[in-house]
């Protein structure tokens, strides 16, 4: 019984204040957010029936990914403009 207890205490007690004691007065207090502009627009001009064909089979959504590329891209100006404090990381 008493192997069992020294066990015990190894392996889940001992850790769990070490965690605690590392965690509540060691460890900085960190956060980190994340910001994305993602604009979503209708592709323009009349559709020819590959493309029809190909929004079917679900290779259409590749130029949806493209435009969100392109929207995330030109969006860092934006965040630019809104860091004025210069603390948003890239």
């Amino acid at each position: 019984m008493k192997s069992t207890a020294g066990l015990a205490f190894l392996t889940v007690i001992a850790p769990t204040f070490i965690a605690l004691a590392y965690f509540g007065l060691l460890a900085q207090d960190v956060y980190i957010s994340e910001s994305r502009i993602v604009v979503r627009q209708p592709t323009e001009g009349p559709r020819s029936p590959l493309n029809l064909a190909l929004d079917q089979t679900g290779f259409g959504a590749a130029n949806e990914g493209n435009n969100t590329v392109v929207a995330y891209l030109q969006s860092r100006a934006a965040i630019a403009a809104a860091d004025t404090d210069g603390k948003i990381k890239a």
